[in-house]
């Protein structure tokens, strides 16, 4: 999973590339936004067929050059959005 779909693509054709037995899905995801969090997770269980989602890695953040206390309130609310998404999941389920 990831948001950028040009990298998920590099990072699954290096993998089928290093691991010819494997069956790699490129799933793509907003952490800022619970919708896309939760198709994702459903694209997954779907993808996984009759094998259950047991766990998933959340190491997502929002990165990038600034100076301190020069953040819009827009960028703010995303990155707090990032921050409390699995949050936010587990209150939905």
């Amino acid at each position: 999973m990831s948001r950028k779909k040009e990298r998920l693509a590099e990072d699954a054709d290096f993998v089928r590339s290093a691991c010819t037995d494997v069956e790699v899905q490129e799933i793509t995801v907003d952490a800022a936004d619970t919708d896309s969090v939760q198709q994702a997770l459903e694209n997954a269980s779907e993808a996984l067929s009759d094998i259950p989602l047991e766990f998933v890695l959340f190491n997502t953040a929002r990165t990038g050059p600034s100076k301190f206390f020069d953040f819009s309130a827009e960028e703010l609310e995303a990155d707090l959005r990032v921050c409390n998404i699995v949050w936010s999941i587990e209150i939905i389920r």
